[in-house]
This record gives C-alpha cells, sequence and structure tokens, in this order.
C-alpha cells in the first residue's frame, strides 16, 4: 500500500508496484511448474531403481496393482495401511518435541 504521509521518501513511492499483477505472473507459473513437479516426483524413482528390492512402497504398491488382473482393493488397502502406520506412529510420537520447539521459538 502506499505510505499515507506525504513526508515518506522518493524511493519508497518509487518502489511500490500494485501486488496483482505479479500475482497473477506467478499464479500462471504455479500451475505450469508443480504437475511438472509432481510427475518427476513419481517418475525418477521408477528410473533409478532397477530392482525391486530397492523400490519405495508407493512403487511396490503402483506394480502390485498392475500385475494381478483384477484389481483387489482389499490387498492395496491392507498394502496402503502397511506403509502410513509407521510414518503416523512416528509423527504422533514426535509431535509434543514438535510443538515445543516451535513455542520456545516464538516467546519474546
Amino acid at each position: 500500500m502506499r505510505p499515507r504521509s506525504s513526508i515518506a521518501p522518493a524511493t519508497a513511492r518509487a518502489r511500490w508496484h500494485p501486488p496483482g499483477r505479479r500475482a497473477r505472473h506467478w499464479g500462471t507459473a504455479y500451475a505450469f511448474v508443480l504437475p511438472v513437479l509432481a510427475l518427476t516426483v513419481i517418475l525418477f524413482p521408477l528410473v533409478v531403481t532397477s530392482s525391486e528390492k530397492l523400490m519405495m512402497v508407493s512403487q511396490g504398491l503402483t506394480i502390485f496393482e498392475g500385475t494381478i488382473s483384477k484389481v483387489s482393493y482389499n490387498l492395496l488397502m491392507a498394502g496402503s495401511l502397511i506403509a502410513v502406520v509407521p510414518v503416523l506412529v512416528v509423527a504422533l510420537v514426535v509431535q509434543r518435541r514438535v510443538v515445543e520447539g516451535l513455542t520456545l521459538g516464538a516467546i519474546r
């Protein structure tokens, strides 16, 4: 926003730009860049790992889904649950420490 007082230096008035123009350009850039980044997150491990022993759990579930003729959603969901539970347990255990660290930094 523009300074309200007329005492503001000339450099502050010269550097002021409406935020809408830049925000539109960044929104357009994100619309093109984010799908490409999501695709590289999926494809990069497929290119790098050649054996099934080195693959990540999500890749294994994708291959498991592709190998069976009819998708068994119960087995696919069981595999997904096995993949997610350790992450949730670690997050719940560490949550107290993370909150303590954030509040320590916020105290003046």
